[in-house]
């Protein structure tokens, strides 16, 4: 059976995100085992103060994400694009979890070994902005993700939704997208 991961990375339980990555589990659970780490429930320093220099202890939730994000045939990231990026809880939980000998290393030679090799994604992003801006520039931007941390890491990214205008939408548009959010979750993707 598939084993899938939901991450939520909306630092907001009330959040809209938050109805998302449950809608997807909603689906997914119907299908695949499924494991959800929601940031905002977890317990962790979300800065990496010495970098790479010297090891900085995992805290109890960040031992159990890396052990999820091993068990993990397919993770699925939730959260809101801000500032043309990710919010800043995500990028501290990706800092100390995606770490060296646990995501990736550099063997002697400086070559690159990546570590979540055959694991896919697929990542659910929502803005208030247009949709035409995102049509435009949203893989431009969400590039640091799919590439620079997924790929550098082994992780496929498959699939990448932009929920775009979300202060705007009227009621039904919003019932629309849990639907939708919960089929793919029922189709594991």
């Amino acid at each position: 059976m598939k084993k899938i991961l939901v991450i939520l990375g909306h630092p907001d339980l009330k959040s809209l995100n938050k109805k998302i990555a449950d809608s997807y589990v909603d689906g997914a659970k119907k299908n695949f085992e499924v494991k959800k780490l929601y940031l905002a429930e977890m317990k962790f320093d979300p800065i990496l103060h010495y970098g790479y220099s010297k090891e900085q202890k995992l805290e109890p939730d960040l031992k159990k994400a890396q052990k999820y994000i091993k068990w993990a045939d397919h993770i699925v990231l939730v959260y809101p694009i801000w500032w043309t990026s990710f919010p800043a809880l995500l990028k501290g939980f990706i800092d100390r979890t995606l770490l060296p000998e646990f995501a990736f290393k550099y063997d002697n030679k400086g070559k690159l070994q990546k570590f979540l090799t055959g694991k896919t994604a697929s990542l659910i992003m929502t803005t208030g902005g247009p949709k035409l801006w995102y049509f435009l520039f949203g893989k431009i931007m969400n590039k640091p993700m799919s590439i620079g941390i997924l790929k550098f890491c082994g992780i496929n990214p498959k699939k990448q939704i932009f929920i775009c205008d979300i202060k705007k939408m009227p009621e039904q548009r919003v019932k629309d997208i849990f639907d939708k959010i919960k089929k793919m979750g029922e189709k594991g993707i």
